[in-house]
């Protein structure tokens, strides 16, 4: 399975969730799973504005043409600040917070 890999940092530069860190949390997921990975990246931007988000927007483009069944992303946190966009997400694929347990492909997980 080809996955989504999103990674957002706003301006804060925090170790813990600067963009590499990410993209090797993401990495090691999808090598465990045998994923293949496209990252989308948006450095700078805020989670509460996705319609300013350039590889957001590219990858909900690559979701709806079918490229991706799958969002995978560090925490839920890192797709955005807004529980509707969430929720939009989780209508056209499936999430997963690799840091957080939540996976919106297991009964536990579904809305």
């Amino acid at each position: 399975m080809k996955i989504a890999a999103y990674c957002r940092l706003s301006v804060a530069q925090d170790v813990s969730v600067s963009i590499e860190g990410q993209k090797a949390i993401l990495a090691r997921y999808a090598e465990a799973h045998g994923y293949e990975t496209t990252f989308y990246i948006d450095d700078g931007f805020s989670g509460s504005k996705s319609v300013e988000r350039p590889a957001y927007n590219r990858m909900i483009a690559a979701i709806q043409r079918g490229e991706h069944e799958l969002i995978a992303v560090k925490s839920i946190d890192r797709l955005g600040r807004r529980l509707g966009a969430f929720i939009e997400l989780a209508d056209i694929a499936q999430i997963v917070a690799v840091e957080g347990g939540i996976d919106t492909g297991t009964a536990t997980g579904r809305m």
